[in-house]
């Protein structure tokens, strides 16, 4: 767990998924939340879950495992970048997702 996150719910006003090699957007996200998870099985696996609306989602860049992604939502105008791991899920179902299985740390980006 970063320093300084002790939260057990982090609010945030929007978010994206982005290949950064490419400089494009794989999603755009309204209302992300990040809720703790009430067990966490193994350390290979985030303590938080992600839920978040969208209002932009490109399934078949999601799907190219040749590119990393980047998940970043943001708190007022500051970044939180969410790492997910080998062993994290996500669903997508009619205009929402949610990524099982994450962990936030502070990005100055």
């Amino acid at each position: 767990m970063p320093e300084g996150i002790r939260h057990n719910r982090i609010e945030g006003n929007r978010g994206e998924i982005r290949i950064p090699s490419l400089g494009v957007v794989v999603s755009r996200m309204t209302r992300p939340v990040l809720i703790r998870r009430r067990e966490v099985a193994t350390p290979e696996l985030g303590s938080f879950d992600l839920h978040a609306a969208y209002s932009y989602f490109n399934r078949h860049l999601w799907d190219d495992e040749d590119f990393d992604k980047e998940v970043v939502i943001y708190l007022g105008r500051r970044p939180l970048r969410v790492f997910r791991f080998d062993r994290s899920t996500m669903v997508v179902v009619e205009g929402s997702l949610r990524i099982e299985g994450v962990e936030p740390e502070w990005s100055e980006a």
